[in-house]
This record gives C-alpha cells, structure tokens and sequence, in this order.
C-alpha cells in the first residue's frame, strides 16, 4: 500500500504589506519623512533682504499612518501649517518645526496644503502637496 503525500501550501512570508497593523504599530515601523522650508533671498544679501520661504521638497511621497515632519531653516522664529484635516492627525508645532501623522484612511492621490514662516506664505513649485501612497 502507498502512503499519501500530504502538500504543505506554503504561505507568503508576513510583510508590513500583508500585516494588519493598528495606527500606532504603522507609526512605530514607519520611516519619518522629513521636510525642509529654506529662505531664498531674491538679491542682494543683508538683515532685510527680500526674499521667499521655499518648500524644497514640494511634492512628497507618503503613506498612511507615517509621520511627517516639517523644518524652517534660516532666520524663522514661527512655522504654521494648515493641513487638510482629512489627510493629516495630531498637528504639533514648537517655533520652527511642525510634524502631524497621515491619517489611515487618508485618501490615496495628490492633496495640498500651505506653510507660513513668520507669517509669510511658502511656496514650492506652484504650492505644496504630500502625494498618499498606500503602497510607499
């Protein structure tokens, strides 16, 4: 008589992709992404030189529950934000730095927001935006 062979299904191994995390195991295994907000001064350089707050990375890549933090480098005594609420949780700002957590449901796709330096309006390329990849 024959024995039987029994077939074992091999399972894929366990990825961050395949678990199911809650938010806080997703922020604790996510990268932080940082951001950076630099002074362009548009002549001649001097105490009071004209210029512009320039996001220098305009258009970051995401993913949901990843914390993302925001830096004003140069002369920034205040950094404000105003984040979409549907994208972004848990906004803190101390002086010139800022980070909030994309939401878990935060909708995949391109969404903008706005940074303020001292009161003044950072621009990056036409304005900036975190791209929400839930694949990143």
């Amino acid at each position: 008589m024959r024995e039987a062979t029994v077939m074992k299904t091999r399972r894929p191994p366990r990825t961050l992709t395949h678990a199911k995390l809650t938010p806080e195991e997703c922020r604790e295994v996510a990268r932080e992404e940082k951001i950076f907000i630099c002074f362009f001064a548009r002549q001649s350089q001097g105490e009071n030189t004209p210029g512009d707050w320039i996001v220098t990375d305009p258009l970051k890549p995401v993913s949901p529950g990843q914390e993302v933090s925001w830096q004003a480098v140069g002369r920034c005594h205040d950094l404000k934000l105003d984040l979409p609420k549907d994208i972004f949780e848990g906004l803190s700002t101390a002086g010139n730095t800022a980070s909030a957590f994309v939401k878990q449901a935060a909708p995949p796709g391109l969404h903008f927001y706005e940074a303020y330096v001292d009161g003044q309006l950072a621009i990056g390329g036409s304005s900036p935006g975190v791209i929400i990849d839930p694949h990143h």
